[in-house]
């Protein structure tokens, strides 16, 4: 074989050496899977009273290049939502709907969302082995929970038929007990305070959620007739509220 064979001979097979080196670089392109997309189809920005019932609805697709962009399924992957100030996952695993959809909301077994102001994002995951790619959601929902009012009030009376001493009556008004339909769970606190200023009395009892019956507290410490006292109360919701 002549000097020229054995240099175009090396040359095909360099040429051929880097064409597969090409073909190896681009396997990991192909392994990441078609572009996927995950938007929100509710228009924000949303806002509720706490309590209340709210929906947001996403659509996850797959987009093909130089194609038209097709719904993912439900067997494609799943959604995973995060709203900012809540550690961790607001709702993991949400299901892709035969159309696309992935629909979010407040959970009936998880404690309501506080009061507040969040923004809303989301993940798509895909099924391991799948052909697309994760996403997300680019420009944040916002979403905000509006308080509800309430409004604690105690007074102090005397009924023989109840009990032979004083007896502390709280309950709880406003908009949340007219939204839900009682009282929010929480701790009462009561102090009765003697004339030189010292606290005489103290009481915490707890106020179930739902309760629509005033919380009665006996005054146990025996108060000196004519003497003046002050009786303070406070109330204090659960953290999630």
């Amino acid at each position: 074989m002549s000097s020229r064979s054995v240099t175009r001979a090396v040359a095909a097979i360099v040429a051929a050496l880097v064409g597969a080196a090409i073909s190896l670089v681009a396997l990991p392109a192909s392994a990441a899977g078609v572009d996927t997309g995950l938007t929100f189809e509710t228009a924000g920005p949303i806002e509720v009273s706490f309590g209340e019932e709210w929906l947001i609805v996403l659509n996850a697709e797959v987009r093909y290049e130089g194609g038209p962009n097709l719904p993912l399924g439900p067997g494609d992957g799943t959604v995973d939502v995060y709203l900012s100030g809540i550690g961790g996952a607001f709702a993991t695993s949400l299901a892709i709907q035969a159309d696309g959809r992935v629909y979010v909301s407040q959970s009936s077994t998880a404690p309501l969302l506080p009061a507040g102001s969040y923004e809303v994002s989301a993940i798509f995951t895909p099924v391991p082995g799948g052909f697309y790619a994760s996403s997300q959601t680019g420009t944040p929902l916002s979403l905000t929970v509006t308080p509800l009012e309430v409004t604690p009030s105690a007074q102090v009376g005397i009924d023989s038929a109840v009990s032979e001493r004083p007896v502390i009556s709280a309950r709880v008004s406003g908009s949340y007990i007219d939204a839900v339909g009682g009282a929010p769970a929480g701790t009462w606190g009561f102090g009765v305070t003697g004339p030189s200023g010292e606290v005489v009395f103290e009481s915490e009892i707890a106020q179930l959620q739902g309760g629509t019956e005033p919380i009665r507290v006996e005054i146990t410490t025996k108060l000196d007739k004519g003497e003046r006292y002050t009786v303070n109360s406070t109330f204090t919701p659960v953290d999630e509220l």
